[in-house]
């Protein structure tokens, strides 16, 4: 068996992920382990991810930023400021945990 360690990119957003826990259990019962044989990585740092074994790395949005932002840019809309569409760059952080 190879000893290289792979590493499975997980991303939440407009593809359905099947939930962690059954990632896990697929991968333990090829004999896999988390973070020994492979790394797992989420989005979004959902309750989720602290509760799960073990717990997953993931990279944080702040969505109440988000949510102003965009309530924001809305209003800006709706007053004429606007007729192209907004880009928003929003800050994103990497939260290390166990799976990675």
């Amino acid at each position: 068996m190879p000893t290289a360690r792979l590493t499975l990119e997980i991303a939440s957003g407009r593809t359905y992920s099947p939930p962690l826990s059954t990632r896990e259990t697929v991968l333990r019962e090829a004999g896999r382990e988390i973070p020994a044989d492979v790394a797992v990585v989420g989005f979004d740092d959902s309750a989720s991810a602290v509760s799960a074994d073990p717990p997953l790395t993931t990279i944080h949005q702040p969505f109440e930023q988000s949510a102003a932002e965009a309530v924001r840019v809305l209003n800006e809309l709706i007053a004429g400021l606007h007729t192209e569409p907004q880009h928003v760059l929003m800050p994103t952080k990497l939260v290390c945990r166990e799976s990675a």
